[in-house]
């Protein structure tokens, strides 16, 4: 019986090619698609899951920093330009550069408008049923993308400058960490891992392959 890796090994594979060839605009779109097959595979669907997954698993954009207490950066800029601290005032935090919420906003605009307009998207509104997303939202509202070796993310007023290849290593990345979690769910002990693995494997293997 293959594993999960195993399975969703073609897909990897795919990301890994366009990466390669410098294929910016199918990576991306490859990229954004991965975290909905994880949670499809899981057996869960929607914005929710999609953003949790991120959230979860894809942490370049959630680095754990060290900050005066009580000092919180607002752009990457303000904490790299922040006050000399003394050992008594440092204390770790994870500061988040691009949420969950922006993830999906961006799979939504590249994949059905062929565009980084965040602000177009539903789930970057901050009201109604995503209100409680709007501590997420990060004033972000553009997203475009800077085939800059040196660069991993840069924001510019509303305006988000991301490295395609990063950020495509950076899902795949996540994946990998997803994809560990779940093997490892096969000899626990807990009835719901096991049941989770289950689920995983026995839609991993529908996987569209080529045959």
């Amino acid at each position: 019986m293959m594993n999960v890796e195993e399975h969703f090994m073609p897909f990897i594979k795919a990301l890994e090619s366009g990466i390669k060839e410098e294929n910016w605009i199918l990576s991306v779109m490859c990229a954004c698609t991965l975290p909905d097959i994880c949670t499809s595979l899981e057996g869960k669907r929607g914005n929710a899951n999609y953003i949790k997954w991120f959230n979860n698993y894809v942490k370049e954009y959630q680095p754990t920093l060290s900050r005066r207490k009580g000092y919180i950066a607002k752009t990457l800029v303000e904490w790299i330009n922040r006050p000399p601290l003394k050992p008594e005032d440092i204390e770790l935090h994870t500061h988040v550069f691009f949420s969950g919420v922006n993830a999906y906003a961006l799979r939504c605009a590249f994949l059905h408008d062929g565009n980084g307009n965040l602000s177009s998207q539903d789930v970057q509104s901050g009201t109604g049923k995503y209100e409680k997303y709007k501590d997420q939202i990060l004033n972000i509202e553009n997203v475009e993308l800077k085939n800059d070796p040196n660069l991993i993310f840069h924001q510019v007023g509303k305006t988000v400058y991301i490295n395609p290849e990063k950020y495509c290593i950076a899902i795949i990345t996540g994946v990998s960490n997803w994809i560990e979690k779940i093997n490892g769910f096969k000899d626990s002990d807990r009835p719901s891992d096991q049941r989770v693995y289950s689920i995983v494997q026995e839609n991993a293997s529908k996987l569209l392959m080529l045959k």
